[in-house]
């Protein structure tokens, strides 16, 4: 499936994807083919009985609130420590750290900043995928905030009930906390995190508070095999899952639910949409391999 997103911890953007994450997308692809097949003749897909794959009870943040950041933050770790599946659980302090989002510190000598920078990653990815990045924005007097999206972090059974308007409410009050403390905004998106930016950006033209620029990174605007992710659009009330896989990588998921693929291309159409009758007026960089297996360059 063409799924937005398959994709990778980010170490830096100048990174090709990994041959291990093409693997997973190929897999997803042949995965939805025989599961849909499979579905027609009355078969189900198997899932381990393992918490993993059973959806927790993590309490979603209420984005609509009067809060900072900081709240958000705080929150956001506490269900990660109650939810979260811990890859090791003798590290799960380790492992927190890595995924949770953050606000990130600034060197004594940077004084109140002026610009800001909203950091959001890709799907089945966290707030690791961009923190090297965050790092050195930070250290160039940026505040920086990076964003944990909704059903991540904590198992990739989260993904099965979340939709794409959760995702945007996360994009849109990263932008409004950050704008209450700095007047320039730039959003960084990584494939489904650019797509999700691509969008907050058309709502905010025009606002005295709105996105200054976007840097687009592999942005999902449109996936490789759109016929495959309009399938799941279907197929996710036959099954949850398109593909599963043991987890191996604690900083972001191995499995992909159907949820999550269908969301994903339904945004991709919105989004799609809009721009053709209210186009980016903003400055945009866009960083993308003619290459990628998983979105369409070339429609980018």
């Amino acid at each position: 499936v063409g799924f937005v997103i398959c994709a990778a911890q980010l170490r830096s953007v100048t990174t090709a994807r990994s041959h291990a994450n093409k693997g997973l997308f190929m897999r997803s692809i042949q995965f939805l083919l025989v599961a849909v097949v499979s579905a027609l003749l009355g078969a189900c897909a198997s899932v381990p009985n393992d918490p993993y794959y059973q959806a927790s009870a993590a309490q979603p943040f209420d984005y609509t609130q009067q809060a900072t950041f900081a709240d958000y933050v705080a929150h956001s770790r506490a269900q990660l420590q109650a939810h979260r599946v811990f890859f090791q659980p003798s590290q799960s302090a380790q492992e927190l750290e890595q995924v949770a989002p953050r606000i990130y510190p600034l060197p004594a000598h940077c004084g109140k900043p002026a610009q800001g920078v909203l950091l959001v990653h890709g799907l089945l990815d966290t707030a690791y995928a961009l923190h090297d990045m965050g790092q050195v924005l930070a250290q160039r007097c940026l505040r920086v905030y990076s964003l944990l999206l909704p059903g991540h972090g904590t198992r990739p059974a989260d993904l099965i009930h979340t939709t794409r308007h959760e995702w945007l409410a996360a994009v849109r009050f990263g932008v409004r906390a950050l704008a209450q403390e700095v007047d320039d905004v730039t959003v960084i998106g990584y494939s489904l995190g650019g797509l999700l930016a691509t969008q907050v950006a058309t709502e905010t033209q025009g606002e005295g508070r709105s996105i200054r620029r976007l840097v687009l990174l592999a942005p999902a605007l449109e996936v490789a095999y759109p016929t495959l992710s309009r399938i799941a659009t279907f197929y996710r009330y036959a099954s949850d899952w398109v593909d599963v896989d043991p987890n191996h990588i604690p900083v972001r998921y191995q499995s992909m639910p159907t949820q999550a693929v269908a969301e994903t291309f339904l945004l991709s159409r919105e989004v799609q949409r809009r721009l053709h009758t209210q186009p980016l007026r903003q400055p945009v960089f866009m960083l993308l391999s003619a290459d990628d297996l998983v979105i369409d360059a070339q429609a980018a």
